[in-house]
């Protein structure tokens, strides 16, 4: 099992081949949690938006309306197999297994649960995961290090 995100298929699909089954799920409760795993999670962290020094701003919003399109959405789905961004665009056959992961939310949370804007944490979290991702520490190993670096 791979813990990743929904885009994973998409970077593996040479590897992996088109019969490859993946699923999703959302982060089950704990005792005594807040009951709000499945409706609470991070969802679609993708953000397109103008700056407000844009040369051209018409023209950076012009783009973004067609980037969110539904024609373009559908299209991104079948050339890319990523899950669709518009409501009505049809899942592709590789992701279809986690759609009801996503229609369950009810609010979207910050990606990583908004952990990266803590300036103290973030180059912590950052190392660690790297560290983690690499094998060059274990997961007991990051949740100690997590947990020092909070205690500072």
């Amino acid at each position: 099992m791979y813990y990743n995100l929904s885009g994973l298929p998409t970077e593996v699909a040479d590897v992996t081949g088109p019969d490859f089954k993946w699923g999703g799920f959302s982060y089950p409760d704990v005792p005594g949690g807040l009951s709000t795993c499945g409706v609470e999670d991070p969802a679609g962290c993708t953000l397109l938006a103008v700056n407000k020094n844009t040369a051209d701003p018409e023209l950076a919003m012009a783009f973004v309306t067609y980037a969110l399109s539904v024609e373009n959405d559908a299209l991104m789905v079948e050339k890319a197999g990523i899950t669709p961004a518009t409501l009505d665009t049809e899942w592709p056959s590789t992701l279809v297994n986690i759609k009801p992961a996503f229609e369950s939310v009810q609010v979207s949370l910050k990606s990583g649960g908004d952990i990266g804007s803590n300036a103290d944490l973030a180059p912590t979290i950052s190392e660690n995961f790297i560290k983690l991702a690499a094998g060059q520490i274990s997961a007991d190993e990051f949740v100690a290090n997590m947990t020092a670096a909070a205690k500072q």
